[in-house]
């Protein structure tokens, strides 16, 4: 599945409830594949609004974008950042059709061990919210997490350049600043993500 296809599929599913009180319905994406991964709605664009917003709940745990950028800038202590990125890259290209194989590792996500294929999913899902809260073209939506998750394999390869501590903080919307000396191939990726 592509993702304009499941955020449409999402939509359908928040719009005829969005006045509902929050949180009120909960549904398991991908039951088969991870049991224990709901999405919560309708949710909380911001603050008290209203908005096409969920909470992503995997094994009892709210899941945020920042919870994704450490397991990729852990990820990059044992896997070439090259493979990281071209994943991450192929993700946001192919959704959940993305083949791009990683060598076997430690994946820890919620205080459990998930497979490549799980974290693909969890990504996929995590992302949509951003699309519709914060629509393109005025902003950026799932282009802004995709972004964040290579500059979290950065604050792992180069972390004079940028640190977690700034990348969660560029995450939740705090700094605006520029990042200096970012190598090409990381400038090729995040290319790649804007001018798609």
């Amino acid at each position: 599945m592509k993702l304009d296809a499941a955020e449409q599929w999402i939509r359908d599913l928040i719009e005829p409830v969005m006045n509902e009180p929050f949180y009120k319905y909960s549904i398991q994406p991908i039951h088969n594949l991870l049991p224990n991964l709901t999405l919560n709605y309708p949710g909380k664009a911001n603050k008290n609004i209203r908005g096409l917003d969920y909470l992503m709940i995997f094994n009892g745990r709210h899941i945020f974008h920042v919870d994704i950028a450490r397991v990729f800038s852990e990820l990059a202590n044992t896997i070439p950042a090259e493979g990281l990125v071209d994943f991450i890259v192929d993700i946001y290209e192919n959704g959940l059709e993305a083949n791009h194989e990683l060598q076997s590792c430690h994946i820890r996500l919620a205080d459990q061990d998930i497979s490549w294929e799980e974290f693909k999913n969890i990504i996929f899902y995590i992302v949509i919210q951003e699309n519709l809260n914060y629509p393109p073209p005025r902003y950026w939506g799932i282009k802004m997490p995709f972004i964040r998750y290579i500059e979290a394999v950065l604050t792992t390869t180069n972390p004079e350049i940028l640190t977690f501590e700034v990348l969660r903080t560029r995450i939740s919307g705090g700094i605006r600043t520029e990042i200096n000396n970012i190598p090409t191939g990381y400038i090729n990726a995040i290319n790649r993500i804007i001018n798609s």
